[in-house]
């Protein structure tokens, strides 16, 4: 690999990033619906028999849907990697992918248990648009140069990013604050987890300005 000419992956990377587009359009679509119709049960879940009867299929369809797109998330590295960008496989890359597809899967494999809060599925609506976004910004950028000048939004996408991070945030720390989310090691290792990734947006962000 190290004397190949980095491949040539444009057509693969255009259908990729706008299929990423249609799929998570999907699960935001499926995900806000169910925390709509559910947020007045919103405050431990996995206590109130209501949530359960009401949401239960609802929320493990798109449970295992949602595992198996962050799975899927990790064709960006070997993208990467083909086509020779190893400055994209950053830490932050690398830490974000491998801890999502981790939570995801503890939350599959407990969805029956509904040891889960309303939080993880607030999160990811939040983050499911987000990837819409990102998705559809990589997408246009695929098609070529001559579509940059369209692309001048570029610039907000991290602050975008890290909006939703500050919206989690605030959520989860409220749910811990009024009683409505419990306060138990899964719970604070998926919050820190957060505030560590956000840590090190920031920190992108302020490269990416100074270049």
């Amino acid at each position: 690999m190290k004397n190949r000419k980095p491949y040539d992956l444009k057509y693969v990377m255009i259908l990729y990033d706008f299929g990423q587009v249609v799929i998570n359009s999907y699960l935001t679509y499926t995900i806000y619906t169910i925390c709509v119709d559910s947020w007045e049960h919103r405050c431990m879940v996995k206590n109130n028999p209501v949530y359960i009867r009401h949401n239960a299929k609802r929320i493990q369809a798109v449970a295992w849907h949602t595992c198996l797109i962050k799975f899927i998330d990790l064709i960006d590295t070997v993208l990467f990697v083909l086509r020779k960008k190893a400055n994209q496989v950053s830490f932050l890359h690398v830490f974000h992918h491998a801890l999502m597809c981790m939570i995801i899967t503890w939350a599959v494999r407990n969805i029956d248990s509904f040891a889960i809060g309303f939080y993880l599925g607030f999160a990811m609506s939040i983050n499911t648009s987000v990837h819409v976004v990102v998705y559809f910004y990589y997408g246009v950028s695929a098609l070529g140069p001559q579509m940059n000048k369209y692309l001048w939004w570029k610039k907000y996408l991290t602050l975008f990013q890290m909006c939703q991070f500050t919206a989690i945030l605030s959520y989860m720390l409220h749910g811990f604050m009024t009683g409505c989310e419990e306060v138990a090691v899964v719970e604070v290792t998926v919050f820190l987890y957060i505030v560590a990734i956000f840590i090190m947006f920031i920190d992108f962000y302020k490269k990416y300005k100074d270049e």
